[in-house]
């Protein structure tokens, strides 16, 4: 915790969260968010609301949503979680976060709500966020699900469009012991008569979402995304075709995000948004929502993102790995720094990782274990048998911290990924970045 934090913001920061304090900080249902939305006067009422569930991509795809909506002249909020550098990073209005003095403020006024009530931290921090929304005039909501979706908290609010980016072997043991179990649970965020975008789902989890969709009796809509190689590429929803999209963080995986967030886009806009318009958003997808952890090159050799469980450590590998076996820097040693926290399950990551590093980066590819904190954390010696366990056969060395391994790795190799959980790519943040949480403070705009 940063000592130049005010008081009251520490004491927001030392409420129990998941991530931290396990499952005794987490509070499944709805009726302490109603106490806390009730006793703040309903500041989500009357409100354009767009919530994003999934096991991987929904963050970024409630970024780019947000982004083009910003882009299209719509005041958007964009609640995100879990933050990496400072807490006013879940709360953004067109990208732009609370400065700490007005969430110590806020946070103040209605302490003794909390004290009544006894949120999670995710419960006070959502609505936290929903007070920054309606104080700066946001007409658009877009949130993110937290965990799940039937029983997260961002589930109270009254959605005009809800999204499934994907369902993956996450959190089972909370959500379900089948991929039916954890897509039903996430797949209940949609409302009767509203529409909701499908992602990619295949075999027995498309077909559970698309039963309890059908079930609620909510309108399915699922874009398929075209398979392009080259940059810029085309995106087609329900409504039209839109070509020469360029991403700042462009992957696969990130253009059916892309899709997903284009697809409800053109579900909220009659007549469409122009092409010019949703292709500056998608350009300028940082500037305009504050994403940070996804495909994050703090320079020219080092990238950062929140990759926390198996598919998600695919996908951000296979991008980093592909860029660099594409530069033509020296071929020097490429440094894999990896933490999680202990509930995750690695699956077949590490073979999956041998097998792709074999075929492009033979001889080059070290691997970092470090250790987490809190709860869940997990030691590195423990990250470096799970990583052997999940098939890894290489070189693999562990470290205490982030900011040891980032010492070796950044004066041994040629390029550095830094992924796993938040709270290792938060460090690296914190390490890496000139003046720490302080430089991603952004000023309250007028």
């Amino acid at each position: 915790m940063t000592d130049s934090f005010s008081a009251a913001v520490k004491r927001l920061l030392a409420m129990p969260a998941f991530a931290t304090s396990g499952d005794v900080a987490l509070k499944p249902g709805l009726d302490r968010i109603r106490a806390l939305l009730a006793g703040m006067g309903h500041p989500e009422r009357d409100r354009e609301i767009i919530l994003v569930a999934g096991t991987n991509g929904k963050g970024s795809t409630a970024s780019m949503l947000a982004a083009l909506s910003t882009a299209a002249g719509v005041r958007t909020g964009l609640h995100t979680s879990p933050h990496l550098l400072w807490v006013g990073e879940r709360m953004r209005v067109d990208g732009i976060e609370p400065s700490e003095e007005w969430l110590a403020e806020t946070f103040e006024n209605w302490e003794s709500l909390f004290d009544r009530v006894k949120p999670s931290f995710f419960e006070a921090t959502l609505a936290l966020s929903f007070a920054w929304f309606a104080d700066q005039g946001a007409e658009r909501w877009v949130v993110e699900i937290g965990l799940g979706g039937r029983l997260d908290a961002a589930n109270v609010l009254d959605a005009s469009v809800g999204i499934l980016t994907s369902v993956g072997r996450d959190h089972m043991h909370l959500l379900g012991p089948t991929l039916s179990d954890v897509a039903r649970e996430k797949a209940a965020i949609a409302r009767p008569g509203r529409p909701f975008v499908l992602g990619p789902l295949e075999g027995e989890a498309r077909a559970a979402a698309l039963e309890t969709l059908r079930e609620i009796g909510t309108d399915v809509i699922e874009p398929v995304q075209t398979q392009e190689t080259g940059a810029p590429f085309t995106l087609r929803t329900s409504k039209r075709s839109v070509s020469g999209v360029q991403l700042s963080i462009d992957a696969p995986h990130q253009r059916i995000n892309a899709l997903l967030a284009l697809q409800a886009l053109d579900l909220l806009h009659a007549p469409l948004v122009p092409e010019t318009t949703v292709k500056d958003g998608f350009y300028r997808l940082g500037e305009l929502s504050g994403l940070r952890g996804r495909q994050d090159w703090v320079n020219e050799t080092t990238m950062v993102d929140v990759c926390h469980n198996e598919d998600a450590l695919q996908a951000a590998l296979s991008t980093f790995i592909a860029t660099v076996s594409r530069s033509d820097r020296d071929e020097g040693a490429v440094r894999v720094v990896l933490g999680f926290l202990a509930d995750k399950e690695l699956g077949q990551f590490g073979t999956w990782l041998a097998r792709t590093v074999e075929e492009i980066l033979p001889g080059r590819v070290n691997v970092e274990a470090v250790g987490t904190a809190g709860a869940r954390g997990q030691r590195a010696a423990a990250t470096e048998r799970a990583l052997i366990e999940s098939g890894w056969n290489g070189p693999i060395q562990k470290h205490d911290s982030v900011e040891e391994a980032l010492s070796r790795a950044l004066s041994q190799a040629s390029f550095t990924f830094i992924g796993g959980s938040y709270l290792v790519a938060a460090s690296a943040l914190e390490w890496l970045i000139p003046g720490g949480a302080g430089s991603r403070k952004l000023p309250v705009r007028d």
